[in-house]
């Protein structure tokens, strides 16, 4: 899988022009965020600048002071209910102490996958999973929009870029299942901003007022699942999804202790990149886990549900994304499923002799 290098840098010129002509501030921001976005992966995939200079536009300067706005946005709204935040976080390790949860510390899966079965695994989960999943992912793959190419500058890359009217994705060099739930995270953030595009440029570029980890994470739980069932390098999946609760844990546990930052305390950027993980991840890893626990049981519900909150991402707030889902702040304070899945998985590392 490989992105396609010339289709890229004309992307990338193209885009570059659009900013020449371009007339007001907020068409300014969502075309240099395109522009830079894309030049980024161009560097990562290449290591050749380009003889470009859009950056002297008169609202470069306005742009930059607007940049961690996105920051400021969603610790705005991780305020606006702070107190429930810390109630779940609780909720969260608590239920991890309880369970005696087997933490591996994070190790990665081991066994090396061929090419042509990473494949056939990937294209196996989503025809399964979403067909339009499934279809956006081989669109992307023919466009030559996805990259895991073993000779970039920076192998250490794992991110998605959208711009204007597709989305890219560029990962570390696959090999492993680790590295194909990564890829599915990154195809199922594609997803959804082109999604979003399709509606309105507005609403894509309002992730901040939504929990925008939240599909991805759901996805990676469905792959993880998928691979057991199906009995698919078990072992692999059960470390892969033994990282993912050791993480959920380490963000609540982070989310806790944000609840001791006041609303009006003076909060620097590397500081609110720190609320806003916390924040999105536990969420995410949370919430992706409940619904996939309903899917088991409601799967066309639990669609219906997702693409419900998809279409209104950005728009709504804590409350309405809550129901949409079929969630209130009482029930996903109860602890209970995550009790189920923990004991689960602590079962399975001793059938399958990870302890």
């Amino acid at each position: 899988m490989r992105i396609n290098i010339d289709k890229l840098r004309d992307e990338i010129y193209k885009v570059a022009n659009d900013l020449y002509r371009t007339r007001s501030f907020t068409d300014y921001k969502s075309k240099v965020i395109s522009f830079l976005s894309l030049y980024q992966t161009y560097i990562d995939l290449t290591g050749t600048p380009l003889d470009l200079s859009v950056l002297d536009n008169k609202f470069y300067v306005p742009y930059l002071k607007q940049k961690p706005g996105h920051l400021k946005e969603t610790t705005a709204t991780y305020f606006d209910n702070q107190s429930m935040h810390t109630e779940l976080a609780n909720v969260i390790l608590i239920t991890f102490q309880l369970n005696g949860f087997l933490d591996l510390n994070r190790e990665l899966s081991e066994t090396i996958i061929p090419k042509k079965k990473q494949l056939d695994i990937v294209r196996g989960f989503l025809s399964d999973f979403d067909i339009r999943l499934y279809n956006h992912f081989n669109h992307m793959l023919e466009s030559g929009l996805i990259d895991d190419s073993e000779d970039k500058l920076d192998n250490n890359t794992t991110y998605f870029v959208c711009t204007l009217d597709k989305s890219y994705s560029v990962v570390d060099n696959c090999k492993r299942i680790d590295e194909l739930s990564t890829l599915m995270h990154e195809v199922a953030h594609s997803y959804v901003q082109s999604d979003s595009l399709i509606r309105s440029r507005k609403q894509a570029l309002e992730f901040h007022k939504s929990f925008y980890e939240l599909y991805s994470m759901y996805t990676e739980y469905s792959f993880h699942n998928y691979l057991k069932k199906n009995h698919i390098y078990i072992r692999d999946a059960l470390l892969t999804e033994n990282a993912h609760y050791s993480a959920l844990r380490t963000y609540s546990s982070t989310l806790n202790k944000c609840g001791q930052i006041g609303k009006d305390t003076f909060i620097d950027t590397d500081d609110l990149s720190f609320i806003v993980d916390a924040y999105e991840y536990t969420y995410a890893l949370y919430l992706g886990l409940l619904l996939h626990e309903k899917s088991l049981s409601d799967k066309e519900g639990t669609t219906e549900r997702i693409d419900d909150f998809i279409a209104y991402q950005g728009l709504l707030d804590y409350d309405k994304q809550l129901e949409i889902l079929g969630f209130t702040r009482d029930n996903i304070k109860d602890g209970k499923i995550l009790s189920k899945r923990l004991k689960e998985h602590n079962n399975n590392l001793r059938k399958y002799g990870h302890i």
